[in-house]
């Protein structure tokens, strides 16, 4: 599972991009849907309420991250370049496998790698921008982030 980002600058995937290199994985990426403020009329002699119109509010997005880096001084550097590459607005598109299926290895062979191609899970962009603080605790090599974003 990944993200791409899509700014003015270019497009990036979280897990492999010039800000944060391959440190973050993808673990779970939920779009909530979006609310509607609805409105409505009492008038007389119609039975119930009259449907006026209704306005979608916004959506939000949340993803959770798995971060890993190889010594402690590298986690703030890592906090650092995830700020860097979500500051601003920015369009957000998810990949996925098609296929997960696990292809039989030999345990013998030096160079068995299982190659999972991601692709895009619809044609979707969500214009967004981070409205969660990117806060992870940098005194670990290792953790989970959770990252929230809105229209």
């Amino acid at each position: 599972h990944d993200i791409e980002i899509i700014k003015e600058n270019g497009s990036y995937r979280l897990s492999d991009n010039p800000f944060t290199f391959d440190a973050l994985r993808v673990v779970a990426f939920n779009v909530e849907g979006a609310g509607y403020e609805r409105t409505y009329d009492n008038i007389e002699g119609v039975n119930g309420r009259f449907y006026n119109s209704s306005t979608e509010e916004f959506k939000k997005v949340e993803v959770h991250v798995r971060y890993e880096v190889d010594k402690i001084a590298y986690a703030s550097h890592l906090k650092t370049g995830l700020q860097n590459l979500l500051s601003d607005h920015f369009y957000l598109r998810e990949l996925a496998t098609p296929d997960n299926t696990i292809q039989f290895e030999d345990v013998f062979a030096s160079n068995s790698t299982q190659k999972f191609e991601l692709e895009y899970v619809d044609g979707s962009q969500i214009y967004v921008g981070l409205t969660s603080q990117v806060s992870f605790d940098t005194t670990k090599t290792s953790g989970d982030i959770t990252l929230t974003f809105e229209t």
